[in-house]
């Protein structure tokens, strides 16, 4: 089963609002079970709106990582 990411709110096929980031399942127009439409979840894609799990998965691989910042230290008070 194919999955997505959401980049910008949408609704899905029962008529809820999934914020950026929520993850759906895409299904065919007649499986109830799933959260959108296979012709809506490629209408996201192809305007940039949603990508895959897998395209998702290798865009955090391809991500620098940052490393983390010392923790700031307090003066305790006398």
């Amino acid at each position: 089963m194919r999955k997505i990411i959401l980049h910008a709110a949408t609704l899905d096929r029962h008529g809820n609002y999934r914020d950026a980031g929520s993850e759906l399942t895409v299904g065919a127009d007649d499986n109830d079970e799933t959260d959108i439409t296979t012709s809506k979840a490629d209408e996201l894609l192809d305007c940039g709106r949603a990508v895959t799990l897998t395209e998702a998965a290798e865009q955090a691989k391809a991500e620098p990582v940052e490393p983390a910042a010392p923790a700031s230290t307090r003066k305790a008070k006398a």
